[in-house]
């Protein structure tokens, strides 16, 4: 906890520019969790996209404590949409640090001129979140980044990790590789065709897709830091299916996959995944995280008694998931805020009122779609 005297001496919360993205993604990377959200180089991935960065730090003794990165992007000509994905970065429990920090956060927004501002913290906080709910901060279940996900600890053999997964997952291990899946390492040449599938398994599954061009971009930016991978699954010297894994900090993320929807018997997906797991298992990784699941599936996965009579629409992904093993953990859901007092009032006042309406449905889905992040399906998903 940090006390009042310690606060004085801290030094006052200071806004960075890119200058300073080597101090900024050090600090972040000490942080448990791989949170590559908060990097500069995400920031960078997002600029292309049409987000720009915008970050606050405290430091002490010249070495940054605590801070956020704010993402913001153009709503209207009167004003900017304001996102904080795992964010702010605070000591757990310390109040008085996220203060400064969140004094500092909003006096930014208002510099930015932000009418809307959604902040997701990495985890669950209880102090942190009673000095939001104080300063007006609202849950909301519709945006942000998924608040609960499924992590496998990598700090165990690779036959241990085996013994945790599901049999059925093992099983279809063992066919893939006896069926001829081979998975190899992605280079540069490949990123282009990976985009190609992702595309074309988004139009299969009627998902939302970001430009052609940003998977490449991403590829490019986060491949200068050394914070992504490309693995691809080939039967026969064909690609079949491809996954990115962002890695920060102590974490692999499956961030990315695409499948072409063929050799379902063959299972290069299962395949695919073991590999990423088994490579980062051996790069010194401390976890592999699979970014998000149906917590309600996975509950009712996890729960043995149930698990062999849970029917659930378009569960796959998250029974693909859970397959693998791991612990499942639950971060902050996320909080909105409107900095404008009138435009609250108003807010709160119309929109709770009309929010089952079709038009308000309208406004409030474009508003998502402009803060998360358009993902390609889970290659998992149909195999």
């Amino acid at each position: 906890m940090t006390s009042v005297d310690e606060r004085r001496r801290l030094g006052v919360a200071s806004l960075l520019d890119e200058s300073d993205d080597a101090a900024w993604d050090a600090f972040v990377a000490t942080i448990p969790g791989g949170l590559y959200p908060q990097s500069s180089r995400w920031a960078k991935v997002k600029a292309h996209i049409g987000w720009r960065a915008s970050r606050v730090a405290l430091t002490d003794g010249g070495h940054i404590v605590a801070g956020a990165q704010m993402l913001l992007r153009p709503l209207s000509r009167v004003g900017t949409i304001g996102y904080v994905p795992k964010g702010p970065l605070v000591p757990a429990g310390d109040v008085e640090l996220a203060r400064v920090v969140l004094d500092a956060l909003l006096a930014q927004a208002a510099r930015c001129r932000v009418l809307y501002l959604v902040l997701q913290p990495p985890t669950s906080d209880e102090a942190l979140e009673r000095e939001l709910a104080a300063r007006g901060f609202a849950p909301t279940a519709d945006i942000g980044t998924p608040s609960t996900t499924l992590r496998v600890d990598l700090r165990r053999s690779a036959e241990e990790l085996l013994v945790n997964m599901n049999e059925s997952t093992r099983r279809n291990i063992r066919r893939g590789q006896s069926h001829g899946v081979k998975v190899r390492m992605g280079l540069d040449g490949d990123i282009g065709a990976f985009s190609r599938l992702a595309i074309a398994a988004a139009q299969r599954k009627r998902f939302a897709m970001p430009p052609p061009d940003y998977y490449p971009e991403m590829w490019r930016v986060l491949r200068e830091g050394r914070h992504i991978e490309l693995f691809v699954a080939e039967l026969d010297g064909e690609p079949v299916s491809a996954m990115l894994v962002i890695v920060f900090g102590d974490t692999a993320f499956a961030h990315a996959s695409a499948w072409t929807g063929s050799n379902s018997p063959s299972k290069p997906n299962h395949v695919l995944q073991w590999a990423a797991i088994t490579w980062a298992r051996e790069n010194g990784y401390h976890y592999f995280d699979v970014e998000g699941v149906d917590i309600t599936i996975a509950r009712a996965l996890t729960d043995r008694v149930s698990k062999a009579s849970v029917d659930v629409p378009d569960s796959h992904a998250t029974r693909f998931k859970i397959g693998f093993g791991g612990q499942l953990t639950g971060s902050s859901v996320a909080y909105e805020y409107v900095p404008n007092h009138l435009l609250r009032w108003a807010y709160r006042r119309v929109y709770l009122r009309f929010k089952s309406s079709r038009a308000v449905n309208v406004v409030r889905k474009k508003l998502m779609q402009r803060i998360q992040s358009r993902r390609t399906p889970q290659a998992s998903e149909q195999d």
